[in-house]
């Protein structure tokens, strides 16, 4: 699906940070042929000139998939908590078969 259908409406510019890091995450994981499936942003707070933005994503693929996506989270030019994640399979034998979901906190400007 498309990464617009998951943005948040736009509430007196607040979002534009979050905009961009699903836009990033989204097309990270459509090169990687994986599928972001649900996005529920959690929280925003204030931290200083910082500002924390939380989500819950729930993403599709691969194991290597998901490996390669946390690593590329991990070098972001944004500071990237993953404050929980877990990993899913119906099918143990079936490498591309997997879902996630993750809790992140994002920290920038």
């Amino acid at each position: 699906e498309r990464i617009g259908d998951f943005l948040p409406a736009e509430v007196e510019g607040v979002n534009e940070g979050e905009q961009q890091f699903l836009s990033n995450i989204s097309e990270e994981l459509r090169r990687a042929g994986m599928v972001l499936t649900k996005v529920e942003p959690q929280r925003v707070l204030q931290d200083g000139k910082y500002t924390r933005r939380s989500f819950k994503l729930e993403v599709e693929g691969g194991f290597r998939q998901f490996a390669n996506f946390l690593r590329y989270l991990e070098l972001m030019p944004e500071v990237v908590i993953i404050n929980g994640f877990e990993l899913n399979s119906g099918q143990l034998r079936n490498t591309s078969k997997h879902s996630a979901t993750m809790t992140v906190t994002v920290i920038g400007h």
